[in-house]
């Protein structure tokens, strides 16, 4: 994913995307990096004058006296800042989008007398050198990318500022939401926010038409399609697809592979389960849409065994549950769109359906989210709204064509998929139904889906013994961040 936006930086801006941008369970861990930049000390001027740009009004113009606004993530947050050469049409993926960005790049500086920069620290240093920073009164950058539980954190903590404090009622994020669109909305108020372009990292489910073809399945998108793509005929699929196809007496295909534990995660929200009552933050396991979702998962790992798995592995290794998809034996997987691009290719015909939905989904959900990994202003920034505002005008680059923007996504996602119904599966369908819940972004707190299922394959635990067993150290990292 980072490779992506670099390659299409100039033209994406501000784009706080990294890895597989959620916190999915499914992605990796970030890249470490390295301490860049010094802060300054920056005192914003107070005169305003109007200001309209290719006949677009911009706000007011405000001089700001010479500024730098540093832009701080675990890797070059943004594609194009003060410092950024004119692009060049042998590395710009689109040369005429890139001028474009260079262009208003530039206006911005000129027009608010401000220096952009990018700042980067390695991913654990993050909340330390933000706690330190805001209790000094002298918050080390004005705007940092969070990740979902970092993001919790800073709220409960006082560390970032709401929105309200950097804008106004009738802003675009609050609004339209055509420029900027929420990614934290806690307690009345939104503390994190991101470009409003696609974001491809919702968790889907990628299908291995090579099996279902050979097996006589029915395809799960016309299953879709037709509004029958639920558990049962999910179920149905998985067992016709779990057998013994080399007459060895050994079971060689399955019915899905991937981590186990982030499987149960979704299909939690696949059945309008909770985690986490968020009425009064109380552990939510025991809820019954929640318990009917762990008992399929004990069907899949227990009673069925259409989970892919390998007994000359580790049952928890990561990297083998996740990438065992390319081996061509399961019917079902956990999709992500960087590891379709940036893994070794996918060897059979596929195609990309949200999870199939349980008995009690009323909402229409498919897969489960937290606060998405986003952009804050930390407390204590000087002026934040100028800040915020010339981070709209810098992501206000393509003059409100918003089709432009979001081209750059869209191909990226693409290159990815085999049809134009997948890349709009994968980008519309799957991420407009996220089911929110805040243990999602409770650090540590969705891992204990990885406990379940492990004493479910181990035997030690039923399901309801599984649940009562995690109940008081789950209500104790609630009531950690909380209470």
């Amino acid at each position: 994913m980072k490779k992506f936006i670099i390659s299409i930086g100039v033209a994406a801006l501000a784009f706080g995307l990294a890895a597989c941008g959620q916190d999915a369970p499914i992605a990796p861990p970030p890249p470490p990096a390295t301490v860049s930049d010094d802060t300054a000390d920056d005192t914003p001027a107070e005169t305003d004058a109007p200001a309209v740009t290719n006949g677009v009004q911009r706000g007011h113009v405000r001089d700001l006296e010479g500024r730098t606004i540093y832009f701080t993530a675990w890797w070059d947050l943004l594609g194009m800042y003060s410092a950024s050469p004119e692009p060049s049409p042998e590395t710009a993926s689109n040369i005429v989008h890139a001028m474009i960005a260079y262009d208003n790049m530039r206006r911005v500086e000129q027009d608010y007398n401000v220096y952009i920069a990018n700042r980067t620290v390695p991913f654990d240093d993050v909340m330390p050198m933000l706690t330190s920073s805001v209790m000094a009164g002298d918050p080390f950058t004005d705007v940092l990318l969070l990740n979902g539980a970092m993001t919790l954190t800073a709220i409960v903590n006082n560390l970032i500022l709401p929105a309200s404090a950097y804008t106004t009622p009738d802003a675009d994020l609050f609004g339209a939401r055509n420029i900027f669109r929420p990614f934290a909305e806690w307690d009345g108020e939104v503390w994190s926010f991101n470009s409003s372009s696609y974001y491809p990292d919702a968790v889907s489910m990628g299908v291995n038409l090579d099996i279902i073809n050979a097996i006589g399945a029915e395809n799960p998108v016309d299953l879709l399609n037709r509004g029958e793509w639920t558990w049962h005929n999910f179920r149905e699929i998985m067992l016709l697809a779990t057998r013994d196809t080399t007459g060895d007496g050994v079971v060689d295909q399955f019915g899905i592979s991937g981590q186990p534990g982030d499987i149960l995660t979704h299909l939690i929200a696949s059945n309008d389960g909770p985690m986490v009552n968020i009425s009064d933050l109380t552990y939510a396991f025991d809820h019954p849409n929640t318990m009917a979702a762990l008992e399929f998962m004990y069907d899949i790992v227990v009673t069925d065994r259409t989970w892919f798995y390998d007994v000359n592995a580790e049952v928890w290794d990561w990297g083998r549950n996740f990438w065992s998809f390319q081996e061509g034996r399961s019917a079902f997987f956990l999709s992500a769109v960087w590891a379709l691009v940036d893994g070794d290719g996918v060897p059979f015909e596929f195609a990309i359906v949200p999870f199939p939905v349980g008995p009690d989904n009323s909402q229409g959900y498919t897969n489960m989210s937290g606060f998405g990994q986003a952009l804050t202003i930390p407390v204590g920034v000087p002026n934040p709204r100028d800040v915020y505002h010339v981070h709209e005008q810098m992501e206000s680059w393509a003059r409100d064509d918003w089709t432009m923007r979001d081209e750059g996504m869209v191909e990226w996602v693409r290159s990815a998929m085999l049809t134009e119904e997948d890349v709009w599966r994968q980008l519309r369908d799957a991420n407009n139904t996220r089911r929110f819940d805040i243990g999602m972004s409770i650090a540590q707190y969705y891992w204990v889906s990885g406990d379940f299922v492990g004493n479910f394959i181990d035997g030690t635990m039923t399901v309801s013994q599984a649940v009562e067993h995690f109940r008081q150290p789950q209500q104790d990292l609630i009531d950690a961040v909380f209470r």
